[in-house]
């Protein structure tokens, strides 16, 4: 019996981890392009320090400053000079070879010789072999230089009006260089990364009829980007149509640092006339965290971390969104496949939960609020979220309430209970004793037992003052808050005071008795803190 260690490795299975390889290898390449480029900068480094050391820059009249700044500037193009030149042609060698290589990698993996060369003369015409964002390599390049030669100058003739010694400035311009070196390095891991695609591109162009489309293959783990973490496993075909998804076409890298592929999806062997081969059964694909089942995209493969893990991935807002079950991946980009910030993704859940009457009244109220400029320097609250806490302390929390305790939430309810409980995770916490006044039916009040512990599902009002108009009801609790959140600076009612609970709140009951002064039922309870 064969062992599942052992077990007859798929074609997908065998390329999927083929490309893998070759792009350690890419690591690889791109590690030694960077060496090369720090050699050229740390040089740059040192010819300046020590000319404006030798020279004193400090004590340097006007037109002999400016004549220095001149040559160190034409030192300065000259090392940029040097780099653009040095990594076109290391780069364009290695698309020659990247070329060969991956139709290699493909036909070694089939079998047989089933894809095409990319043709040479192809190869041969490309002037600009790293096209990132629509720019080639030499204007990045020569963006960088611009930018470092600006700031290098701002640094001496600022040092020198300000009476900086030559110790000061040369520590200001190994700072400088610092951000100059991790610019180019982002430069340089970006280009191999466009430069294997482009080979791939190619190797996909002169193989169309053995093709139906090409599929997105992200790296599984904590650092993928929220573009790639999207469209991990969706396909496109050979005319660049989104198959089974609305996710436009767009060939990695998709960022500085990509580490995405866009592996080529074949026809099936019927359709390619190839006898005797079985088609490809569900096989596995390559992880930074070990294999994994191929048909997990990065969504489902999230699904299987902590929530902590996928606050670290998404960031807690959109985090919790996505728990909730309120948006999908999909959601998380908009038509032309770019990113939707958290407060993008917020206003779309409060335009679908309140009348869009509604929406603009209390988005203008809360634009007046007199702290709230205040509170969103300090706490970092987003507009969205102050006018989610405004709205609910309007009657729209007997809307929601209701709803949350009896679990009869839609997902629209879901969005503006997630974007609530963002804005209260950012407010000030309030410990000491609030009140609490409601009407509750008997069967609501029987939960609470003394000792017992109780969960309230939907969000819990109370104020800091014992008597408060509009807190009124038959049962008094009063409630030693450990977590309780402020909420009156962003309040409709702001002389009530509020402290609001999140929604699971857990209490325990302290006391039950009656205060014969209210006359009303009181109620004890000890908020419980996880």
């Amino acid at each position: 019996m064969t062992s599942k260690k052992h077990q007859k490795q798929t074609l997908r299975q065998r390329i999927a981890h083929a490309l893998t390889d070759r792009k350690i290898l890419h690591f690889r390449y791109d590690a030694h392009l960077r060496q090369q480029v720090y050699k050229r900068l740390n040089a740059l480094q040192k010819l300046l320090i020590n000319r404006i050391s030798a020279i004193g820059v400090e004590a340097l009249p006007a037109k002999k400053l400016d004549k220095l700044l001149t040559e160190l500037q034409t030192e300065i193009a000259k090392t940029y000079q040097e780099t653009t030149a040095y990594t076109q042609d290391e780069l364009s060698g290695f698309l020659s070879l990247e070329a060969a290589k991956i139709s290699q990698l493909y036909n070694d993996e089939i079998g047989f010789d089933l894809f095409n060369d990319v043709p040479k003369e192809r190869i041969k015409a490309m002037k600009n072999v790293a096209v990132i964002e629509g720019q080639p390599l030499s204007a990045w390049w020569n963006k960088q230089r611009a930018d470092l030669a600006f700031k290098f100058e701002g640094i001496i003739r600022t040092g020198v009006a300000e009476g900086k010694q030559n110790g000061q400035l040369a520590t200001e311009v190994r700072e400088l260089m610092s951000v100059s070196r991790r610019t180019a390095e982002t430069l340089v891991i970006t280009a191999v990364a466009k430069v294997a695609d482009t080979a791939h591109e190619a190797l996909r162009d002169a193989n169309l009829d053995i093709l139906q489309g090409e599929e997105h293959l992200s790296t599984l783990d904590m650092r993928t980007s929220t573009i790639c973490q999207v469209r991990d496993g969706k396909r496109w075909d050979l005319d660049k149509k989104p198959i089974g998804h609305k996710i436009l076409y767009k060939r990695p890298p998709l960022h500085p640092r990509c580490r995405s592929i866009l592996q080529l999806v074949t026809k099936s062997w019927e359709e390619l006339g190839v006898q005797g081969m079985d088609e490809m059964p569900t096989s596995t694909r390559a992880s930074m965290n070990g294999q994994v089942d191929e048909r997990i995209n990065y969504e489902s493969w999230l699904h299987s971390k902590t929530h902590e893990e996928r606050e670290q991935v998404l960031g807690k807002g959109k985090a919790d969104l996505w728990e909730r079950g309120v948006i999908t991946f999909s959601d998380m980009l908009d038509q032309s496949g770019r990113a939707l910030t958290l407060r993008e993704l917020q206003d779309d859940q409060l335009v679908s939960w309140l009348p869009n009457s509604k929406y603009h009244a209390i988005q203008k109220a809360v634009e007046k609020l007199p702290h709230f400029a205040e509170m969103q320097e300090k706490y970092g609250l987003t507009e969205e979220e102050g006018v989610a806490l405004y709205a609910y302390t309007t009657n729209l929390y007997k809307n929601i309430n209701p709803k949350m305790r009896e679990g009869n939430l839609t997902k629209k309810d879901l969005g503006f209970i997630s974007v609530v409980e963002q804005g209260l995770s950012k407010l000030p916490i309030f410990e000491g004793k609030v009140y609490r006044y409601v009407d509750i039916d008997a069967k609501y009040l029987r939960k609470y037992q003394m000792g017992e512990i109780v969960t309230e599902a939907a969000f819990t009002s109370s104020s800091v003052k014992e008597k408060v108009k509009g807190f009124d009801g038959y049962v008094k609790f009063v409630i030693l808050s450990k977590n309780g959140k402020r909420i009156y600076n962003l309040s409709k009612y702001p002389y009530q005071y509020e402290i609001l609970f999140g929604e699971n709140t857990k209490f325990k009951v302290i006391s039950i008795g009656y205060d014969h002064k209210s006359n009303k039922r009181e109620i004890q309870l000890e908020e419980i803190v996880e």
